[in-house]
C-alpha cells in the first residue's frame, strides 16, 4: 500500500519487519547461518587455492596476504572477508602477496631492519642485509649465514 507521508511509512514498514521477523525468526535464523557458512566454506577453498609465495604451504590456516604497497588506505583482507564484503576482498587480495605466517613475519622482521627476502633459481628463499660498506650477509630463512665482501669497485656481489 502507498502511503503519501513518509513519516507514517516509515512507521509502517517498521511494524510489518517486525511482525514478520517474529513470524519467521527460525527460517531467518537457519537461513543467516547457512549463508555464513557457505561463504566461510567458499573463503576457506579460495585460501586453500594461494600457495605460499615464498615456500609454497597452501593450508588455508597459515595463508596471509600482504600488501606489496602500503600507503594506509587499504582495509585487511581477512576482515573484509569476516565482513562478507566478496567484490572489494578479491579486489584487495590482486594488490598482495599471499604468505604463510611465518614467511610473513619474517617478512616484516626483515624490513623494520633494512633487509629483503629474494628467491634463488633453486627456489631457496634467502635474505640479504643491505650495509653501508661493501659488504653484505645472507642468510637462508633457517638463520644459516654467509658473509659476502667485494674487493673491486664493480657494486657487483
Amino acid at each position: 500500500m502507498l502511503y503519501k507521508d513518509k513519516a507514517i511509512k516509515k512507521v509502517k514498514d517498521s511494524l510489518y519487519k517486525k511482525s514478520y521477523y517474529q513470524l519467521n525468526k527460525e527460517a531467518i535464523g537457519a537461513r543467516i547461518a547457512r549463508n555464513k557458512r557457505l561463504a566461510r566454506d567458499r573463503w576457506i577453498e579460495f585460501k586453500s587455492q594461494q600457495p605460499c609465495h615464498h615456500c609454497g604451504a597452501s593450508h588455508p590456516a597459515i595463508i596471509d596476504f600482504h600488501h606489496i604497497v602500503r600507503d594506509g588506505t587499504q582495509r585487511s583482507v581477512n576482515r573484509l572477508a569476516a565482513d562478507h564484503i566478496w567484490s572489494q576482498v578479491y579486489e584487495e587480495v590482486k594488490k598482495c602477496l599471499p604468505l604463510c605466517s611465518n614467511c610473513h613475519r619474517i617478512l616484516h622482521w626483515n624490513e623494520t631492519r633494512n633487509r629483503t627476502l629474494t628467491k634463488d633459481m633453486t627456489g631457496r628463499t634467502t635474505c640479504t642485509t643491505s650495509g653501508t660498506g661493501d659488504s653484505h650477509s645472507t642468510s637462508d630463512l633457517d638463520g644459516t649465514t654467509t658473509e659476502n665482501t667485494n674487493d673491486d669497485d664493480s657494486g657487483a656481489v
